[in-house]
């Protein structure tokens, strides 16, 4: 055994002697020990370590130096990483959301137009048809005041104004007939256009769920 170890052996004993003779701290696993005389056994046992030895603990110092360097700058990469993430999927969200808030005003949009021409043509329906009604009374009105007129110079007034009250009770029958024709015609135009509406919006929502899944299946 070579001189340094001798030395050194002999300085570790020399600490656990210390130790052991110090004074123990009541009530704890503690003891007491001279700081001065610690710190010259310390630095005589770093004196005996042999120099390679001495290297090789700076060197051991380095590579946990460069450890621990490369540990914060790959927790830091991790950190930036997680928040490039969380800001990709924010604009993504926030884009579908848009998206959907836009697809959601455009499908309001086409249902109130459709709903507003459904209501316009309803209400030209009616006033045409009321405007068939009043010109078909009006023309059977005059054709019974004709046929009254026309009463006092022919042999029988009674047969005339029969004749006139039929015809005029025929031409009302044939206008409330074109009248019911004219607004099922409209209230099967109303209901195809609503149709379409629904179809239009039932593809606009398709659009939006196949849209959402995409956007989930990416994430």
């Amino acid at each position: 055994m070579s001189n340094v170890q001798l030395k050194t052996y002999e300085l570790i004993d020399r600490m656990h002697l210390a130790i052991r003779n110090a004074r123990a701290v009541p009530l704890t696993g503690k003891v007491m020990v001279e700081k001065e005389e610690m710190e010259t056994l310390l630095r005589q046992l770093e004196s005996s370590i042999p120099n390679d030895l001495q290297q090789a603990r700076d060197v051991l110092k380095d590579v946990q130096t460069l450890i621990r360097d490369s540990k914060e700058q790959a927790e830091n990469l991790v950190k930036q990483a997680n928040e490039q993430a969380q800001n990709t999927v924010k604009q993504a969200n926030d884009q579908a959301q848009n998206t959907v808030n836009q697809a959601n005003q455009q499908a309001t949009s086409t249902v109130n137009l459709a709903n507003q021409q459904a209501q316009d043509v309803t209400r030209n329906a009616g006033e045409q048809a009321s405007a068939m009604v009043a010109d078909a009374q009006a023309r059977a009105q005059a054709m019974i005041a004709d046929a009254q007129a026309q009463a006092n110079n022919l042999v029988a007034e009674s047969e005339i104004v029969a004749r006139a009250t039929a015809q005029a009770q025929e031409m009302l029958e044939t206008a409330h007939r074109e009248c019911e024709d004219y607004s099922m015609r409209v209230h099967a135009s109303v209901t195809q256009m609503v149709e379409q509406a629904d179809i239009a919006l039932a593809q606009q929502l398709d659009s939006l769920r196949a849209l959402h899944q995409e956007i989930n299946m990416g994430r």
